[in-house]
């Protein structure tokens, strides 16, 4: 997880999904991007733009 992190401060990442996690329609502008490597449709993530709405069950979990 270390050398993940050093790579996220150093390394440019590169986003190459080509459709929307939620619709699975072609992926357009507005699109956001999470380091988890899932990309949305920015009007599919409705008014949660800061977590992955994939991923954040999980990670509310590990939280808790």
């Amino acid at each position: 997880m270390r050398k993940e992190i050093q790579d996220l401060r150093t390394n440019a990442r590169i986003f190459q999904l080509s459709m929307c996690t939620a619709c699975t329609f072609t992926l357009d502008l507005p699109a956001v991007h999470f380091m988890c490597m899932h990309s949305f449709h920015q009007h599919c993530l409705g008014d949660n733009e800061k977590e992955c709405p994939e991923c954040a069950p999980e990670y509310r979990s590990v939280l808790e």
